[in-house]
């Protein structure tokens, strides 16, 4: 009895050693992906793939090398890679997103348009991601019914709040440009600052939903929303865009020595 006890203690300290060793090396390559260093991260992620002890890890390392593959303008090694992880609705929706990262749309659609995604038994926040890459998709062409169809589906899943904050941000930007109902858009983007509190999906609603407010001659609540942007972490041209509605609201709203400084 003694000997089992003892043998079953190894073993499973070599399984929590090589946990240890895999998250250890993943936190490596993030970082390394992270700052522009996506050659080496691919190289590791690669080798903690073939050397994965499960279906999970090997899937989780396989998706992450074919983003860093994408970064690195390689996509067909970028595919090649989605393409080998085990877990499928994992695997099909990596696909997905380097297809539409790539601005490969109609590819997507041709690829995924009869996909029961909401089958998939990969779990809630694989069938959000495969929703809302598809109905991005759609919505890039100027399909948008079938794309408020998926967003509202992808929504429904639950999801980390970056993606829910992204599946919103889209819905209500398929809403304004292709189903032209700035009612429904604004009903979205409020959906965002009211719940989502991810710095940069609350910052990026701020301005569209601001203009659209303002086309409504709603001027005290445009420049409220302006005036909750923190601007203090975004580049050059986010700062000019906001600056360059604030003034446009307030000349609309008849304070133009305001707007002109």
């Amino acid at each position: 009895m003694l000997k089992i006890i003892f043998a079953a203690g190894v073993a499973l300290s070599l399984v929590a050693g090589t946990l240890a060793d895999y998250v250890a090396e993943r936190e490596k390559a993030v970082k390394l992906m992270y700052s522009g260093e996506a050659a080496e991260a691919l190289a590791i992620f690669t080798n903690l793939a073939a050397n994965a002890s499960s279906d999970f890890q090997k899937s989780d390392a396989l998706e992450l090398a074919a983003n860093c593959a994408h970064n690195l303008k390689k996509q067909d090694l970028a595919l090649e890679l989605a393409g080998q992880i085990p877990m499928a609705g994992v695997s099909k929706q990596c696909r997905m997103n380097i297809l539409l990262n790539a601005g490969k749309y109609a590819d997507l659609i041709a690829a995924f348009k009869a996909e029961d995604i909401e089958s998939w038994p990969a779990g809630e926040s694989v069938i959000a991601r495969g929703l809302y890459y598809r109905g991005s998709a759609y919505a890039r062409l100027k399909d948008g019914a079938a794309a408020e169809s998926d967003l509202k589906k992808a929504y429904a899943h639950p999801a980390d709040e970056n993606t829910a904050g992204g599946i919103l941000f889209a819905l209500g930007n398929n809403y304004r440009d292709n189903i032209k109902d700035d009612v429904r858009a604004l009903e979205a983007y409020k959906m965002i600052i009211d719940n989502v509190k991810s710095f940069y999906a609350y910052n990026f609603v701020l301005l569209p939903a601001a203009v659209i407010l303002r086309g409504q001659g709603k001027h005290d609540e445009a420049l409220k929303l302006l005036a909750s942007a923190d601007l203090s972490r975004s580049n050059p041209h986010t700062r000019v865009a906001f600056l360059g509605e604030w003034g446009e609201t307030l000349a609309g709203h008849g304070k133009k020595a305001e707007a002109i400084a």
